[in-house]
């Protein structure tokens, strides 16, 4: 969108903010007549385009303080000479300590019509502010946004300097005039010599003369006036009228040089053009060949006494850079001001093309002079006013103050350099990123965010805050370094496919127990274990039970008579899509207990019991993730088995409700097993690496395979649909699982788990670096809570792989050291036995399905008349 902006650098406005009480009145004379020989001197005629008279007082009305402010514009310099006469301000009694003198300037700035035009203030009181905004820093911020200059001169009230304002006083009166580009002249600070001239007068003919339409070539602050201090500057124009303003609320006169840089000579002295104390006025005359800019050096005169002062190089020039701040590259310029610690990106606007194309820089100096802010800017499209955009964000770190931004532009032809100056602002009521304000004024910050105003974020795993930002070490991304980053996308397993709209079940009827391993080829294996006894039990046989809790799939001890009602726990399987949680117990005929959590977001949880008579009306009890019984009713149930009983649960608004998950089991005799299962949207998908930052990760371990044991356990949540925004894990423990008893599983170890890149990594969680423990047969649980804040688990079973078929099972690749299988660039997959197929061809069990027009074992080569083939880059290894 274009900047709604004006680019005015032509009209100007003059303005002069009297003080209208008694104790003013003989300066009135001394007004009149500067402001009368400025604009002789300038031409009546054509020296502005507006002029503006304010007045202010305080009086006493009814023996209370009563403020008196009125601003006046005038559309030519005799009603302004006019107005400006001892008779028109109608001086006035005032009995006040103050005036208010702030709410005259800022009625003055909302009265003038062009910006760059400048404002004279005359008083000899304290401020106060009577109305609303009406305080220093909306002041300045206003001046700043429309290059308005302040100029203050403060003087004796009844020309007695025995009762001048006191220093301290007038300090405001300094900042007016440093934050705004203005200058002061303090007449109640002391001045050891004598002028000749009339000092009101001397300054308006001088400075006024100089100051008008003039653009700012470099600008600085010094500290300490009573040591030399040198600055560069470049001069664009040789021809054009060049000036150094000196100014300071102390020092009362200055030694001002030029060094020439394009030749190594002396320092020639240039002499003040005005005879005022505390501000001079010194021309540099420009050398017609000049390419390597000029250094001007300022330094109190001998007798001065010590103190700050500010220099100001200008150049009579309609050549003009405008300055503003964006927060979004598409955006002109919605600001002209900085907010305190929100970055933004300048822009600038320059009001004349050069003939050729160049590349505007900007540097912004700390108070130090070392540089806060260096960047090179580029173009924009024709429709932005802004025309130059600079990518690096910048922010201010000190509220309530002014920073300068030179901006230098080279050709071949010449150097143009100008100095903008821009206010820092903080709204004093608002606390930042998200911060509540509390009753004392202080910001409550949300976590992750500290600081006065909540500005600075906490920055984790070793970032460091630059700019009220995080800047991150290598590894790690994010807004507050949060995340661990990828070497590479694996952007084929961001999608989900477990989301496909179809689905496939497959029977298997096994007629002998050695049939059974060679068909285990399923992501999921469900065994009915037929009996023709009372109570099926589950089988002593350790390998049938392994097959099916490593699977993620159930083990039901049936009775013949169940296989009729099968179709109901069938129907249930292929929506069922996360094992909860899988435990048994030795001795249930006295009451077992378990616990687990369920995500809110869940649509139903499932229940696998069994043992002797489960089924029958209390041997299963249940309450909900809020304390509530849920009703048990085995004649509903999916399967109702002398010991066996699936039942699901429907999660409604009204309940049961996610979260912690209580259930009570009591056989008649025996063990008892359960198994927990969710429909549900959340799908978390394990996997191992040998590092950290790698997304193509193998989907079961492979520690045993290599000689250092050490590995990564990632998670990958799906997001079909973006449903699972806000979903996180942040722990695992790892049991050894003993499939056949589980009640004789030991604990090994716990970890947390660390988010990582959500946009660059498929798989968005990962642990810490730990030894997988040696044993072969492993449940892990992982643990995390959903976008409501609702704790959830998921568990899975591992074996570790046998060390003899290490080679042989990495088919395409070799192991690592970790005992990682390590693709070579044609195949993929944990033991590199998928092809990566190109040309849009996909793999299906180890082969690549082509699209019409390829073939070949990678679907790499085209046919004749087919179009050019495309390559299709594998993700990582």
């Amino acid at each position: 969108s274009s900047s709604p902006n004006v680019f005015g650098s032509t009209k100007r406005s003059l303005a002069v903010v009297i003080q209208s009480s008694f104790s003013q009145v003989e300066l009135n004379s001394h007004i009149n007549n500067g402001l009368t020989a400025l604009l002789k001197y300038m031409g009546q005629a054509d020296a502005f385009d507006e002029y503006i008279v304010s007045t202010f007082n305080t009086i006493t009305v009814q023996n209370l303080p009563y403020a008196q402010v009125q601003a006046t514009p005038y559309s030519t310099s005799t009603a302004f000479l006019n107005a400006t006469t001892s008779s028109a301000i109608k001086y006035q009694n005032s009995q006040s300590d103050t005036q208010p003198s702030l709410d005259a300037l800022l009625q003055t700035i909302n009265t003038i019509s062009y910006d760059k035009s400048s404002i004279f203030l005359f008083t000899d009181a304290p401020p106060y502010a009577n109305t609303s905004g009406a305080d220093m820093p909306n002041i300045v911020l206003a001046a700043v946004e429309r290059q308005l200059q302040i100029n203050v001169i403060v003087t004796a009230p009844y020309g007695m300097n025995s009762i001048c304002m006191q220093y301290a006083n007038s300090s405001i009166y300094s900042q007016l005039a440093l934050q705004t580009g203005g200058a002061i002249i303090n007449l109640c600070q002391p001045y050891a010599n004598s002028y000749p001239r009339d000092i009101i007068t001397e300054f308006f003919t001088g400075y006024g003369i100089t100051h008008h339409h003039v653009e700012t070539l470099q600008e600085i602050l010094i500290a300490d006036c009573s040591t030399a201090t040198q600055t560069q500057f470049y001069i664009d124009n040789p021809s054009a009228s060049v000036y150094a303003f000196v100014n300071s609320d102390q020092v009362e006169s200055f030694d001002v040089g030029v060094f020439d840089n394009d030749s190594a000579g002396d320092l020639y002295k240039l002499p003040s053009q005005v005879l005022t104390p505390f501000f001079g006025i010194y021309q540099v005359v420009p050398n017609l060949y000049n390419r390597n800019g000029y250094t001007l050096q300022v330094q109190a005169a001998a007798n001065s006494t010590s103190g700050s002062c500010s220099v100001r190089i200008v150049e009579k020039t309609q050549l003009a850079v405008y300055l503003g701040f964006t927060p979004d590259p598409s955006k002109d310029s919605p600001s002209l001001t900085l907010k305190y610690a929100i970055a933004a990106n300048p822009v600038i606007h320059i009001s004349s093309q050069f003939q050729s194309d160049v590349q505007p820089n900007i540097v912004v100096l700390n108070s130090d002079e070392t540089v806060r802010y260096n960047a090179t800017g580029t173009r924009r499209l024709p429709s932005c006013h802004y025309e130059s955009f600079f990518s690096a964000p910048f922010a201010c770190k000190k509220p309530y103050s002014y920073f300068l931004s030179t901006v230098t532009l080279k050709t071949n032809e010449t150097t143009m350099q100008r100095t903008q100056r821009a206010y820092c602002y903080m709204d004093p009521t608002i606390c930042l990123n998200g911060g509540s304000a509390a009753s004392d004024g202080t910001c409550q910050c949300r976590p992750g965010f500290n600081g006065a105003k909540c500005e600075s974020p906490i920055c984790q795993n070793g970032g460091i805050v630059v700019d009220y930002k995080c800047v991150c070490e290598a590894g790690f991304n994010g807004q507050f370094c949060q995340y661990i980053a990828c070497q590479e996308w694996n952007y084929l397993e961001t999608h989900d496919v477990r989301q496909h709209e179809f689905r496939q079940i497959t029977f298997v009827i096994e007629r002998n127990i050695a049939m059974v391993l060679p068909s285990v080829y399923l992501q999921q294996v469900n065994i009915f274990f037929m009996q023709l006894q009372d109570y099926p039990q589950q089988p002593s046989d350790f390998l049938v039970p392994m097959i099916a809790r490593q699977s993620g799939g159930r083990l039901l001890p049936l009775t013949v008579l169940a296989a009729r009602d099968i179709s109901g726990v069938l129907n249930s399987i292929v929506k069922e899509n996360a094992l909860l949680y899988d435990d048994g117990f030795k001795d249930c005929t006295t009451a077992q207990q378990v616990s687990f959590f369920v995500e809110s977001t869940a649509s139903r949880v499932i229940l696998d019991v069994t043992g002797n008579d489960v089924a029958t009306a209390g041997a299963v009890s249940v309450l909900d993730g809020a304390g509530k019984i849920v009703p048990v009713n085995p004649r509903n149930a999916l399967m109702n088995d002398a010991a066996a009983l699936v039942i699901d649960f429907a999660m409604q608004p009204s309940g049961p409700a996610g979260g912690q998950w209580t259930v009570t089991i009591k056989t008649t005799n025996g063990s008892c097993f359960i198994q927990a299962r969710a429909e549900s949207p959340i799908h978390v998908i394990p996997g191992f690496s040998s590092s950290p930052d790698l997304d193509v990760v193998k989907s079961g371990p492979f520690s045993s395979l290599g000689t250092n044991a050490s590995v990564y356990v990632t998670a990958r949540v799906t997001n079909a649909r973006d449903t699972n925004y806000g979903v996180t894990l942040d722990s695992l423990t790892i049991v050894s699982a003993d499939f056949s008893a589980p009640w004789q599983d030991k604990p090994l170890l716990g970890q947390s788990i660390h988010p990582r890149d959500p946009v660059g990594c498929a798989s968005q969680f990962v642990t810490d670096q730990f030894t997988s423990p040696k044993t072969t047969y492993q449940k892990y649980t992982m643990s995390g809570v959903d976008a409501k804040g609702t704790k959830f688990q998921r568990t899975f079973f591992y074996s570790q792989p046998v060390k003899a078929d290490s080679v042989a099972q990495c088919v395409h690749g070799t192991r690592n050291p970790y005992g990682e299988c390590g693709c070579d660039n044609r195949y993929t997959g944990d033991y590199c036995n998928d092809r990566v197929c190109l040309n849009g061809g996909t793999a299906s069990l180890g082969t690549c399905v082509c699209v019409n027009g390829f073939y070949g074992d990678f679907c790499e080569n085209a046919l004749t008349d087919a179009p050019a083939a495309t390559s299709t880059t594998k993700p990582g290894q």
